[in-house]
């Protein structure tokens, strides 16, 4: 038995490196892909976000202007608003799932 195995030990030689080789090409690929993926998910997030954002700030336009605002006092308004919060930490986001 151990003569059969020792008669295939120059195929394993050569054989066994290349699969390491084609495991970690694969390897790399995956996290390539992954990578590729939390991208398109995060710039997704980040444009409905700015979104969100812009339809709020026309709505204070809108309203202050309609009740007799200057748009510049209106947008000194909510930048004074929004600089007073403490912003938001990439640390403290949660994850999708």
């Amino acid at each position: 038995m151990y003569q059969r195995f020792e008669s295939f030990e120059p195929t394993f030689r050569t054989a066994i490196p290349v699969l390491v080789g084609l495991f970690i090409v694969i390897l790399s690929a995956g996290a390539a892909i992954q990578t590729a993926a939390l991208r398109d998910d995060a710039l997704i997030n980040a444009t409905g976000e700015m979104e969100v954002i812009s339809a709020l700030i026309a709505r204070e336009l809108d309203n202050g202007t309609q009740s007799g605002r200057e748009p510049t006092a209106v947008l000194a308004t909510i930048a004074s608003t929004s600089s007073a919060r403490p912003s938001r930490s990439p640390c403290s986001a949660t994850a999708p799932g």
